[in-house]
């Protein structure tokens, strides 16, 4: 086997192991609404990863991490203090304290999440996932420098349903997606989703007798849909969760001697950290609501006229058959 056919049969192996996302469903199928309003994934004149639902239950998506597994350029990094740090080609900061401003923002149904820890636990019972690359600032404003990521979180449905997964893994790690979803009589609808976590501690100190690393949380969506006509619809969001988590241990890396003001050496007492203290101890307990209003104006009619004027001297143009002159 020459060289070439190694190259061949190593691209046809790295394909197999690769199924498709978005691309799995017709072109023309791909609804997306990177520009603030629906439209065919083909009409968008935006680099767009589109992830449909189908697509994201077959990979099993429910975190953040799950995202960056799926979405092409897009990296999550876990801080020391459990707030997300994402980097969209290459394009990020490298920050983990909460109340930092992010470089790839991240949306709930078109509504920003202005620091990135809110967006912890929002990556379940999606319609699908957006990633736009590259600056969107014109569109989703300040602290899109990377890009931006867009969650469209599923809706009521016309008819009575409901389902869910369970998942079990190392450390005792228990994970599970429930929802129920359908009408409220002839006008409304409704959609609860709940997702949570919890698993044992999974690291273990070298010098002392502590572990670290367990994950405990839940989180839930409530989606209320009202529509008055045929034209008019309202939407009602609650969301909320409660983290429990161990953010990573501290690991002591250097010692080094302290400094007075201006910089000077006070002495020489080393200074050490503490290897297992964490900025930020939880539980975190954020939430938040929000309310669209959806109402399709009517089609834009328009009607253009133009108008020039010119002068004409009846002396040199042409007559006509009655003596006028023939100007047309």
């Amino acid at each position: 086997m020459n060289f070439r056919n190694v190259l061949l049969a190593s691209s046809a192996t790295v394909a197999a192991l690769v199924p498709g996302l978005a691309y799995a469903q017709n072109a023309n199928e791909i609804v997306v609404t990177a520009n603030k309003r629906e439209q065919n994934l083909n009409d968008v004149g935006l680099t767009v990863t589109a992830i449909g639902s189908e697509a994201l239950k077959n990979r099993g998506v429910a975190s953040l991490e799950d995202v960056a597994n799926v979405a092409p350029g897009l990296i999550y990094t876990p801080s020391t203090n459990n707030t997300p740090i994402f980097t969209l080609r290459g394009i990020g900061f490298n920050e983990s304290s909460i109340g930092v401003y992010p470089a790839v923002s991240v949306y709930v149904d078109q509504i920003p999440l202005p620091f990135p820890v809110l967006a912890s636990h929002s990556a379940y019972d999606l319609e699908r996932i957006e990633v736009l690359k590259g600056p969107q600032g014109t569109l989703f404003g300040q602290n899109s420098t990377g890009g931006a990521i867009n969650y469209i979180a599923a809706g009521p449905t016309e008819t009575l349903e409901a389902g869910g997964d369970i998942s079990y893994g190392r450390f005792n790690a228990i994970e599970g997606n429930a929802y129920i979803s359908g009408p409220i009589g002839d006008a409304a609808g409704f959609r609860l989703a709940v997702n949570g976590k919890n698993s044992d501690d999974w690291q273990k100190s070298a010098t002392r007798d502590l572990t670290n690393g367990s994950e405990s949380y839940i989180a839930g969506r409530l989606t209320l849909d009202v529509k008055p006509s045929d034209t008019i619809n309202l939407r009602f969001t609650a969301n909320g969760w409660k983290d429990k988590s161990d953010p990573q241990a501290q690991q002591l890396i250097a010692v080094h001697e302290q400094q007075g003001q201006g910089g000077d050496r006070s002495n020489d007492a080393p200074q050490l950290v503490d290897p297992v203290r964490n900025a930020f101890s939880p539980p975190l307990i954020p939430g938040g609501a929000s309310a669209q209003l959806t109402y399709p104006f009517p089609k834009l009619n328009s009607r253009t006229a133009d108008w020039s004027e010119c002068e004409i001297d009846p002396n040199t143009a042409p007559a006509g058959p009655d003596g006028v002159a023939d100007v047309a």
